[in-house]
């Protein structure tokens, strides 16, 4: 009996590095994959807040100080200051690669508000003019690349 543990123990003592390589590599991929999916989902939260800017600059275009309090009412609703967004402007200045995809996204999230005020009949807007707004971000964002 007592060889039997010894065999056991002498085995467990030369798999456990392996097992414990195996958590942590398995450990080390399944927080990747979470700091990915975060990063994703900041950056499609980012691109949906600036489209919503947009539009609402169109919007306000003859009222700066409503647009203001529009603004500042769109950043306290989603949590966020102006610090916050400056933070992550210049984090996509050392990505200049990703600036495309990120312009893509915004234009799509702009396009799409488009077809909403659209379909709602919004008559206060020139939707002409939100169109090239929406195409100048995808130009001016893509052009730092």
């Amino acid at each position: 009996m007592q060889q039997k543990v010894g065999i056991i123990l002498i085995w467990l003592k030369r798999l456990a590095p392996f097992v414990i390589i195996a958590i942590a590599y398995f450990g080390n991929n399944y927080y990747q994959e979470k700091q990915t999916e975060k990063t994703e989902s900041d950056e499609r939260r980012y691109a949906l807040i600036t489209a919503i800017a947009w539009v609402g600059s169109m919007k306000h275009r003859d009222e700066p100080n409503d647009y203001i309090c529009f603004r500042d009412s769109l950043l306290e609703e989603h949590n966020l200051s102006n610090d916050s967004l400056k933070m992550f402007v210049a984090s996509y200045t050392d990505k200049a690669e990703d600036l495309g995809e990120m312009a893509v996204l915004i234009k799509s999230y702009v396009d799409s508000l488009l077809k909403v005020e659209d379909s709602l009949g919004a008559e206060s807007l020139r939707l002409d003019s939100l169109e090239q707004v929406a195409d100048s971000i995808a130009d001016s964002l893509a052009t730092k690349k």
